[in-house]
């Protein structure tokens, strides 16, 4: 429902790949963490050091906690990351996640991309009602304070515990023993503590502090999982830090644990989840507003009765998603959306109950990992402002506060959204790639549509989201080389999730603000391979920007090459939004060239004639594939198909998905059971289409207006570069 969401080198069982050290980052506190608002990780070692994993024993002794559980805790919590001691998106800090969260850490206001038009009406915008929901957090909840009570306990301040690794090692052990003592007080506070690790399990859950029984289940679940299989990785704070497997470590819950996590909820209806995810059903409002004037943005709550009439209220303005009956009603699921919630898990889910907001997702994924189910996979939600990519798609939220400086998401948000989108994908056959694993910056946007702003809020976590480490967990890692591309060739778009990766940024706490240094997962792009160039049409380092920005995964036609004069990397050119765009590929390593095989699989339009063709933000049908009942419909303004104002012209050429019907899914309230025009209806016209990796957002074109190409093939062996001089293809228009 709002902005976007984007690794570590992670590897269970061995050793990670230690990351290049660009730009020489090292001082004396190889553990430390600096103050939020200062230069991102100062003290990182030159070489990888074993300093952390000296913390984690040394913490272990000191407050009687099993080694591997303290560090199967804080892998399952943050990888073993610091994060620079900057929060992430829900509040959680440093190396053991632990949280603090006050009102003055939010940001000043959300606007959720998107809208609730079911028909051809003008967008309907949430209410400001609705919007007051969505910010509704609980901020006496014990889950959002638990970095003062792991302060308290180890002695320290609750700054050290944000800033300093050994402190937030300390700070989590102590709280794991506080929870442990708390479960048998009638030991006594000097009673000694298990050193059986699987007796920690209760601990383990509490320690979660998850909104639902389940939640917790799983969040031990996983930890134990760590515990028996193993992990080992450098982390970007240059820790090498490694826990041998354990397979005989087996708790008495865990057998029982993930019988039955996904459970009936408020609408007793069973959620669609794969049965070993933490996850329920609380249906989304599906009620007739009352002629209430929120078309445009109101105050007015809904009348609505449960029965899901309201006085006074019309056929098209309802909330908060649409029937259907997908996919057999021809509205095949092509997309998974990935969403930031910009509220709390209650804040999220209050905001789908309420009619008034025009919105809503499929799916809630929490903090803790909890998945909650809003509205049925057959029908439509609400959520990218696209009616075309709403009817194709699944929508999924993954919960942030919206905090002025949240930059990262917990390792429980990143394996639950993993386990629901490789079920969804596996239950729909959706390719695991980046034209069909979307975020909300890459849904299309036309003039006067409401994610037309480009996601434009302070809490745009875009930039943010690690699309490496989601892509890993569902078994979909990008593949290729890093090599110099071909012009005429794809490349991918791939900067490692990093320290080394740490674009500025503004725009977080108010704009033009700084951002906190942290990886990222775009390149800039400018209009001339040039490091002084000017950034990509007009643009600015606002987060909420994307219009001068390629973020991880998207591919693209190499349209030049600008080699070093080494050639060990330099400036690459590509296709962008009817105009060549560059940005800077040091050594090659910010993007990756197909292999062979994979890049002649890969289908590339260009247009057919001599002459510029147009693009689209959607595809939809001829109008005189309308049946007579929505002949109204079919002439209104909103259904003719204006093209957007970039064209492409004879000689470029874009990344192309499988050719598509143009259609369009009307459904006034309660369609399903009606009849007639009343109906639900999935307009399918004879018009062709081929989604297209056009700029940052997906876009199409006619069939008829394009050809179908081969990408050139690099050569078997890179040619050495002689000089800088840039190699482009030829444009005409």
């Amino acid at each position: 429902m709002g902005v976007v969401l984007a690794a570590g080198a992670l590897v269970v069982g061995a050793v990670a790949e230690a990351a290049p050290n660009r730009g020489g980052v090292k001082g004396p506190t190889p553990t430390a963490a600096p103050a939020v608002g200062s230069l991102a990780w100062p003290g990182v070692p030159a070489r990888p050091s074993t300093a952390l994993q000296h913390d984690f024993t040394e913490a272990a002794a000191e407050f009687h906690v099993p080694l591997q559980v303290l560090m199967a805790v804080s892998y399952e919590e943050t990888l073993w990351e610091s994060h620079g001691g900057r929060p992430s998106t829900t509040g959680n800090f440093n190396v053991m996640g632990l949280t603090q969260v006050s009102p003055g850490d939010l940001a000043a206001s959300v606007q959720p991309d998107v809208d609730g038009t079911a028909g051809g009406d003008a967008p309907r915008l949430p209410s400001a009602h609705s919007l007051t929901e969505l910010r509704r957090i609980d901020m006496a909840s014990p889950a959002l304070h638990t970095l003062q009570t792991a302060a308290a306990l180890a002695g320290v301040t609750a700054q050290r515990l944000k800033t300093d690794m050994r402190q937030s090692v300390r700070g989590g052990a102590a709280l794991l023993a506080s929870y442990e003592r708390g479960l048998h007080p009638q030991t006594g506070a000097q009673a000694s503590l298990p050193a059986d690790p699987a007796q920690w399990w209760p601990a383990v859950v509490a320690y979660a502090q998850a909104e639902t029984p389940s939640a917790g289940q799983q969040f031990a679940a996983r930890v134990y999982d760590v515990v028996r299989r193993g992990a080992a990785r450098l982390t970007d704070d240059n820790q090498q830090v490694s826990l041998p497997a354990a397979p005989v470590v087996r708790p008495p819950q865990l057998a029982g644990a993930l019988a039955a996590l996904a459970t009936a909820g408020d609408g007793g209806a069973a959620p669609e989840c794969p049965s070993d995810l933490a996850c329920t059903f609380t249906p989304a409002a599906y009620r007739q507003n009352a002629n209430s004037g929120t078309a445009k943005g109101g105050t007015a709550k809904s009348s609505a009765t449960k029965s899901g009439a309201a006085k006074g209220g019309t056929t098209t303005d309802y909330g908060d998603y649409a029937q259907g009956d997908r996919p057999t009603d021809g509205d095949g699921i092509q997309y998974l959306v990935l969403h930031d919630s910009e509220g709390s898990r209650e804040g999220a889910i209050a905001f789908a109950q309420d009619p008034t907001s025009h919105a809503s997702a499929h799916y809630l994924v929490g903090r803790d990992g909890s998945v909650t189910q809003l509205v049925p996979t057959r029908d439509v939600a609400w959520h990218t402002g696209s009616k075309t990519v709403d009817a194709h798609s699944i929508g999924i939220e993954d919960e942030g506060f919206a905090l002025r400086t949240g930059t990262w998401y917990t390792e429980s948000t990143y394996e639950s959204t993993a386990a629901l989108v490789r079920y969804l994908a596996a239950r729909f056959a959706i390719p695991l790639d980046r034209q069909h694993l979307l975020g909300q910056d890459d849904v299309p946007a036309g003039t006067g549509t409401a994610s037309d702003s480009g996601s434009a809020t302070n809490a745009d976590a875009a930039p943010y989201w690690d699309w490496s480490r989601l892509l890993d967990l569902v078994g979909a890692p990008l593949t290729g080389q890093h090599r110099q591309p071909v012009v005429g060739g794809a490349v991918t778009v791939a900067p490692p999730y990093d320290r080394i990766t740490q674009p500025d940024l503004t725009g977080c706490g108010g704009a033009g603000r700084a951002c906190p240094s942290h990886p990222a997962n775009f390149v800039y792009l400018r209009d001339a391979p040039a490091s002084d160039a000017p950034l990509l049409n007009g643009g600015t380092t606002a987060a909420s920007d994307d219009s001068d920005k390629a973020a991880y995964g998207q591919t693209f036609v190499v349209a030049g090459v600008a080699p070093d004069a080494g050639g060990d990397g330099g400036w690459v050119g590509v296709w962008y939004g009817g105009q060549e765009a560059w940005f800077e590929d040091p050594g090659w390593r910010d993007t990756l060239v197909p292999d062979p095989a994979a890049g002649a699989a890969l289908t590339l339009v260009t247009p057919t004639g001599d002459q510029p063709i147009p693009v689209f933000d959607r595809a939809y049908p001829e109008s005189s594939a309308y049946p007579s009942a929505l002949a109204s419909l079919a002439a209104s303004p909103a259904q003719q198909l204006t093209p957007l104002a970039d064209t492409i012209a004879p000689g470029q050429a874009y990344l192309a998905s499988s050719q598509v019907s143009g259609d369009f899914f009307t459904a006034g309230f309660g369609c399903a059971d009606a009849s007639g025009a009343a109906a639900c209806t999935v307009v399918i016209g004879t018009t062709q289409y081929y989604p297209i990796r056009f700029d940052h957002r997906l876009a199409f074109v006619r069939a008829s207006d394009v050809q179908l190409i081969a990408p050139a093939s690099p050569p078997t062996a890179v040619p050495a570069a002689t000089s800088p001089t840039a190699t482009s293809a030829t444009t005409a228009g």
